[in-house]
C-alpha cells in the first residue's frame, strides 16, 4: 500500500523481471532511472508512473532462471488481478533493437487507461507499443523508428483511444 518511487538507479543485465509491482495496490513511481539489457524492465498493473527512463536494449539479455527465455522488454503491463488506475508512461527513451530486445511497451491484459507521451522509441522486430486487453490508450507526441516488420502501435480490444502528434518511420 502507499507509493512505492524508483528514482536515478540504474540496472544492468537482470534476469528475473528488474521491478515488479504487477500486483501491488499502491502507486508504483519510476523516475529518471536506466534499464540496460534487462530481461523485463518495469513489470506493473494499474496505478504506475514511468517517467524519463531510458530503457537500452541494445545487446543480449540473460535468461530467466526459472524458465529461460530471453525477453528484454521495456514496460510490461501485465497484472494477473487487474489493479485499478492508470499507467504513464511519458518523457521516455527507448532503444529496442537488441538480439533480445521485445515491445518497448506491452500489454496483454486489462488496465483502465494507458497514456505513452513524449516519448521515442527504436524498435528493430516487434511492435513498438502492443496493448492487448481491455480499457483506454492515448498515445501522445511519439517517435518510432527502426526496422520492424511489425505495425509500429498496435492495439486491441481497447475503447476510446487517442493518437495525436505521432511520427513513425519505419519500412513496413
Amino acid at each position: 500500500r502507499g507509493t512505492m518511487v524508483w528514482r536515478d538507479c540504474a540496472f544492468s543485465w537482470w534476469a528475473n523481471g528488474t521491478i515488479r509491482g504487477e500486483a501491488s495496490p499502491g502507486e508504483l513511481v519510476v523516475e529518471d532511472c536506466l534499464f540496460e539489457n534487462t530481461t523485463g524492465g518495469v513489470r506493473c498493473g494499474g496505478n504506475t508512473v514511468v517517467r524519463d527512463t531510458t530503457f537500452d536494449q541494445r545487446g543480449s539479455v540473460p535468461a530467466r532462471r526459472a524458465t529461460g527465455a530471453t525477453d528484454g522488454r521495456g514496460v510490461w503491463i501485465n497484472a494477473s488481478e487487474h489493479p485499478p488506475g492508470p499507467v504513464v508512461v511519458e518523457g521516455c527513451s527507448f532503444l529496442m533493437d537488441g538480439p533480445d530486445a521485445c515491445s518497448a511497451v506491452e500489454s496483454g491484459a486489462p488496465v483502465d487507461a494507458v497514456t505513452v507521451a513524449r516519448t521515442r522509441i527504436a524498435q528493430a522486430e516487434w511492435s513498438a507499443i502492443a496493448l492487448h486487453g481491455g480499457g483506454s490508450t492515448s498515445v501522445l507526441d511519439v517517435s518510432v523508428t527502426g526496422a520492424s516488420p511489425e505495425p509500429a502501435i498496435s492495439f486491441a480490444g481497447r475503447n476510446d483511444s487517442r493518437i495525436e502528434r505521432l511520427c513513425v518511420h519505419q519500412p513496413g
